[in-house]
């Protein structure tokens, strides 16, 4: 599974993910990734936010921010640093949106 090889201390964006993955969508992604174990805190949006669904608890962005804290990537105001994006092999980098 390609969200498994995030590397530890890199995130990337369920569209960038999907872009290795012929035929999909960021979206596509997130509702297959739903009920799968993998270290979903690397995983955000383009504006470099966790994206929380309704099965998760209601804290689960400040766990997931912690999470990557954790791994030296700086989290603020929710939102990712964007020298730790990584793209992996045979995906397109999103634009991001930097902070400000």
């Amino acid at each position: 599974m390609l969200a498994r090889t995030i590397p530890y201390g890199r995130w990337t964006t369920y569209g960038t993910l999907a872009s290795a993955i012929p035929g999909s969508t960021g979206r596509a992604v997130a509702n297959a990734l739903k009920a799968l174990p993998f270290d979903w805190h690397r995983l955000r949006n383009a504006n470099g936010a966790v994206v929380v669904g309704d099965h998760q608890e209601a804290d689960a962005a400040e766990v997931a921010d912690a999470a990557l804290r954790a791994e030296g990537v700086e989290v603020v105001d929710g939102r990712a640093d964007l020298g730790a994006y990584w793209v992996p092999p045979g995906g397109t980098p999103q634009t991001l949106r930097p902070r400000g």
